[in-house]
């Protein structure tokens, strides 16, 4: 990643929804999400949401 702009052309935009056989052969991969299993009598894991807010709002609260 050099910081570089980058342009991705996404493709034509179809005046209409494809019927459902275009989705079915498309071969699309998404990924199940489903979140972690957690014990009810544990806190959350800490994500590090303070560094975000930070990062965000940092100045506006100086």
């Amino acid at each position: 990643m050099t910081g570089a702009p980058l342009t991705v052309y996404p493709g034509e935009v179809p005046s209409r929804l494809p019927g459902q056989a275009f989705w079915d052969s498309q071969g699309f991969q998404f990924e199940a999400f489903r979140p972690q299993v957690m014990d009810v009598d544990k806190p959350l894991p800490h994500i590090r949401l303070d560094a975000a807010l930070e990062f965000l709002i940092g100045d506006k609260l100086r």
